[in-house]
């Protein structure tokens, strides 16, 4: 009992004496275990999760804890190395004066106890506090009913409690391998050693600048949205080890060639900056490169979550032009026309009127080039080179799309395409009807339409509505199976009333086609949406993904605080004795602190203007990505990367700024 209580209170005693190590950790604790068990209760809710879009919610979550979880392991990891590092003088003048490694173990098994409980208690009490705010700012967004009560989610509380448990035990581990290894001499002699200085490793420069050449020219050279998933995830892999590399590398060959000028070198504030970092860039660039990334994961993460949310309405418009819409496969001759009575008589039976009905006839189809024409290939696969998604249009829907009056004669056809690997012959056999190619003024490919448009090798055609079922028929011909339900035939409409009604009018429309298809119409499948219903889980995806991505930006912003703050505070113990030299041979403290003033800002502020940079070459990179969501509005994303960057930069202002004043007093204590 009596050496427990010694272990113990020596456990207490650090901490007390380096309080101002372990605060930030501590403080990094609550805050990681607070937003895992928040994200815990939000993806078990059950309030949320019974609400229509609640499932893109739950997935939402589940996804972020498991990305806090990952972080949070190596921000953790990070800071306890830090920690130990501090302490290693001390640790070896235990062992010099007589206790064994046995005995260190038990006091640094103590210190990981007060942390786990201070970390976990403390986390998971703030978490208790804040969950119920952020689940309402989280309805809020999603545009959700508030749930009333507070609740607390035992599971959360339990799993969050074993998962930081786990954390902590693996770097009680670490350190307890680094004593165990360690003999007390180098233990006492940690502080002073010191390095040479490095060498310009050329070929890792290179490395570094033709991996991130790569990554830039990735982002740069991609078109394809599908093309931008797949090597979105190389491009940031690339960008990383690029950063890395010419950080560690190029930062050296940057130092010596400012060294080798003697107009800037030969003054007071530059001599020690540039001499003192020379001598340590390898160990400080690591740190540097660790900002740079997470810097940008920061403003990658919170300007295109915001983006996302903001060009909520405009994507939904995008996808779902009309309020409440009727498609029709395989459509008879004269269903436009009894759905359009059918929409009048029945919107005016509720008290409303049908405004801008439109009528599209439509076909996708997946067909291949061969020889300069358009052919069915049942064989073929879909990795063929030669694969073409085609959208038919009718020229009277081009029409009233566009508001371009379009009257085309059979055999002829307007055209636009995309990534096309391919020239396009001036006249084009599709299914063996021959087509007379013009151009078309405005856009015939409709996103809303064909969902996959921007997709490899695509062809919007307008044609007349005679070769339209032309073209029906000759498809239906080659596939028995699907080929007649093709052609799609869409009548939209707007109505003045509130969402919950436009749902209930989409629904009696539905029961009255669905019990009158064999007396009125002549089709084979039918569907109705209205954009009122989609919008819900719509908002719910995208109003998850920004919640959750101001969540990983906090996140992001806690770690890049945390490794300014212990770098500031490693390069003052290093420096101070440095300094107190050079005051002693006559510099004076202004020129000291003019010194550490330009250390920090050159330094410090690199990261911040490398991020910018990574940025501004991801960005075609990242609007190709948001394609995929649906959001087209590139001006609305620069804005939200601009005020992202800017407003980091305010928070990144104020990191240093503190840092600076922290790192000033150790270097003159």
């Amino acid at each position: 009992m009596t050496n427990r209580g010694f272990y113990s209170r020596m456990a207490r005693q650090s901490i007390q004496k380096n309080a101002r190590y372990y605060i930030p950790y501590f403080l990094s604790c609550v805050g990681c275990v607070a937003m895992f068990y928040i994200m815990l209760y939000l993806n078990g809710n059950e309030a949320m999760t019974k609400m229509r879009g609640g499932s893109y919610v739950e997935v939402i979550m589940a996804l972020g804890a498991v990305i806090i979880a990952i972080f949070a392991t190596l921000v953790l990891s990070y800071t306890n190395s830090f920690l130990m590092k501090r302490r290693e003088r001390e640790l070896g003048l235990y062992n010099i004066l007589g206790m064994e490694k046995r005995h260190i173990a038990r006091v640094l098994l103590w210190e990981s106890v007060y942390a786990a409980v201070i970390g976990i208690a403390g986390g998971l009490l703030v978490g208790i506090l804040l969950s119920k705010l952020l689940l309402l700012i989280l309805c809020s967004l999603l545009r959700f009913d508030v749930p009333f009560g507070f609740n607390v989610s035992f599971f959360s509380l339990w799993f969050t409690a074993v998962v930081f448990c786990v954390i902590f035990f693996l770097n009680l581990l670490t350190n307890l391998r680094r004593i165990g290894f360690s003999k007390p001499i180098e233990l006492l002699r940690s502080a002073n050693v010191g390095e040479q200085e490095p060498k310009t490793k050329w070929p890792l420069t290179v490395l570094g600048l033709l991996t991130l050449g790569g990554g830039y020219a990735i982002a740069v050279i991609v078109e394809s949205p599908l093309d931008a998933l797949a090597l979105f995830f190389v491009a940031v892999l690339l960008v990383i080890i690029g950063t890395y590399c010419l950080f560690i590398s190029g930062s050296i060959a940057v130092l010596k060639m400012l060294r080798s000028n003697k107009n800037y070198y030969y003054k007071t504030a530059h001599f020690t900056a540039v001499s003192g970092l020379l001598y340590r860039m390898k160990r400080n660039a690591a740190g540097l490169a660790s900002i740079c990334i997470l810097s940008t994961m920061v403003l990658v993460t919170v300007s295109s979550t915001l983006c996302l949310y903001l060009g909520s309405e405009d994507t939904l418009r995008e996808r779902w032009p009309s309020d409440i819409s009727l498609s029709f496969r395989k459509p008879g001759a004269d269903t436009s026309d009894i759905a359009i009575e059918d929409v009048r008589r029945i919107t005016a039976g509720e008290g409303l009127a049908a405004a801008n009905i439109t009528v599209t006839e439509s076909m996708d189809l997946y067909l291949f080039m061969r020889d300069g024409a358009l052919v069915y290939d049942d064989n073929a696969s879909n990795l063929d080179p030669g694969r073409v998604i085609c959208y038919f249009l009718s020229d009277e829907s081009y029409s009233a799309k566009t508001g371009e009056p379009v009257a085309l004669e059979p055999g002829n056809a307007l055209v636009s395409a995309k990534n096309l690997s391919f020239a396009l012959p001036d006249t084009l056999s599709a299914l063996g009807i021959d087509l007379c190619l013009s151009p078309a003024r405005s856009e015939v490919l409709d996103r809303s339409d064909a969902l996959v448009s921007f997709v490899g090798n695509t062809i919007g055609l307008v044609v007349c509505r005679e070769d339209l079922y032309a073209l029906r028929d000759a498809y239906a011909a080659l596939d028995p199976g699907n080929g007649g339900f093709a052609l799609r035939l869409q009548v939209g409409f707007d109505v003045d009333a509130s969402p919950l009604k436009e749902i209930e009018l989409s629904e009696k429309l539905y029961e009255h086609v669905a019990a009158n298809d064999s007396k009125r119409y002549e089709y084979g499948l039918f569907n109705i949406e209205t954009r009122a219903e989609n919008a819900e889980e719509f908002y719910a995806m995208h109003g998850g993904f920004f919640f959750l991505g101001i969540f990983l930006g906090l996140l992001f912003l806690m770690a890049t605080a945390l490794i300014i703050y212990y770098k500031q505070m490693s390069e003052g113990f290093e420096d101070a004795g440095r300094f107190r030299i050079m005051q002693q041979v006559g510099m004076s403290r202004r020129e000291v602190k003019s010194s550490i003033h330009s250390q920090v800002i050159t330094v410090f502020f690199l990261p911040l203007a490398m991020a910018g940079v990574h940025i501004f070459f991801a960005f075609k990179l990242i609007t190709r990505l948001l394609t995929l969501f649906g959001l087209y509005n590139v001006q609305l994303f620069a804005v939200c990367c601009l005020g992202a960057f800017l407003v980091f930069a305010l928070v990144y202002v104020l990191i240093y700024s503190l840092t600076a004043r922290a790192y000033y007093k150790i270097v003159h204590t």
